[in-house]
């Protein structure tokens, strides 16, 4: 994985929120049983922690991510 996903990664670990990266993706774990409204909220923890990543590097939020 990249450094940059490194990153990301550890962030979600550290809330809790088991995730894989595999190259410039980042897989979220979720068990079978997950419910709607929780793949939800582990959704927008993501897009949270892309966004502080975007937001450290100087990226606007039109640019890809691995752009930056």
């Amino acid at each position: 994985a990249s450094m940059s996903s490194q990153r990301i990664v550890q962030a979600l670990r550290e809330e809790g929120i088991y995730n894989r990266p595999l190259g410039n993706v980042i897989y979220l774990m979720c068990g079978p049983m997950t419910s709607p409204a929780k793949c939800s909220k582990l959704l927008g923890k993501l897009s949270q922690q892309l966004d502080s990543f975007m937001d450290s590097n100087g990226c606007s939020k039109s640019c890809p991510v691995m752009a930056c």
